[in-house]
């Protein structure tokens, strides 16, 4: 489903903005979730592989 409504969005600029409204609700709460793991269990930084940069 959110796949057709991103496919919707490319052509409606308001179906793209509750999209866009939406996905972003879900950004919030896994940033929230993994702001009081972190402070709960500590950073996974030490066993996270390194992040490649070009």
């Amino acid at each position: 489903m959110l796949q057709e409504m991103v496919a919707a969005g490319w052509s409606d600029d308001a179906v793209a903005r509750q999209v866009l409204a939406l996905l972003q609700g879900w950004m919030d709460i896994l940033e929230e979730v993994a702001r009081e793991a972190e402070a709960r269990f500590g950073s996974s930084a030490r066993s996270a592989p390194p992040i490649w940069r070009p």
